[in-house]
């Protein structure tokens, strides 16, 4: 698929924002054992997005090349807003993968009598994310009941 000059190969989408933008740049960051992160800055007509209203929600960077699209899918953990001119608004902010959001809750609970795997799962349940939508454990081995497990 050729790209014409005048066709957008990067585009943000924003599901709890009806405005539309237009990508002006981006940074990424991915590396191994690390979070990713990318510093996405963007343009819309719209003037009066309020950063609050978007922190924590939802995400997608979609880069387009000839032979293939790539999906950067995460959750805001920066949004500012720029200077304003006579057509458009200048708008920044990091997606960040919505595991990160973990690292900024705290909580003290001992869990008894179960696997590993269920308290993998107990921890991401309720932090809000959706067996089978947001996680899938694939596992092979058989995984014994620890007597106490003490998170901190």
């Amino acid at each position: 698929m050729m790209l014409a000059a005048n066709e957008s190969i990067f585009h943000v989408t924003l599901p709890a924002c009806s405005a539309t933008f237009n990508v002006t740049s981006f940074i990424g960051h991915e590396a191994i054992s690390e979070w990713f992160k990318f510093d996405i800055q963007m343009v819309s007509i719209s003037d009066d997005i309020e950063p609050e209203d978007m922190l924590l929600q939802s995400a997608t960077l979609t880069i387009v090349g000839e032979d293939f699209e790539r999906h950067v899918n995460g959750i805001i953990n920066r949004f500012s807003k720029g200077r304003s001119g006579d057509k458009y608004t200048e708008y920044s902010f990091y997606i960040v993968p919505k595991l990160w959001y973990l690292t900024k809750r705290t909580d003290c609970r001992i869990f008894q009598e179960q696997t590993i795997p269920e308290i993998i799962q107990s921890v991401l349940e309720s932090a809000g994310f959706k067996e089978k939508d947001e996680f899938i454990f694939k596992l092979t081995g058989k995984y014994k009941p620890h007597t106490y497990i003490v998170q901190q």
